[in-house]
């Protein structure tokens, strides 16, 4: 009734819309967080499922593995 329910998030390399996915993809420090190694938050909208753009938002943390290291930490997955 509501179409496929088998779902893939599909690589944005590959698809037609990679430049306006990377476009999208938003990266912010200005928030206030208790743990000192959180640098900020990365927002990453139109995630691509079956190879094409959806309403599903990803966001992540950016946080300070050390001083020479960063990595992105999965906060979780969303439609706004």
């Amino acid at each position: 009734m509501f179409g496929s329910v088998n779902y893939k998030i599909t690589s944005i390399f590959v698809n037609k819309e990679k430049d306006k996915i990377i476009n999208s993809i938003e990266a912010s420090t200005d928030w206030n967080f208790k743990d000192e190694s959180l640098l900020g938050m990365v927002h990453y909208d139109d995630v691509p499922l079956n190879g094409e753009l959806s309403d599903l938002t990803a966001r992540f943390y950016i946080k300070k593995i050390d001083e020479n290291h960063i990595t992105l930490v999965f906060l979780d997955l969303h439609v706004m």
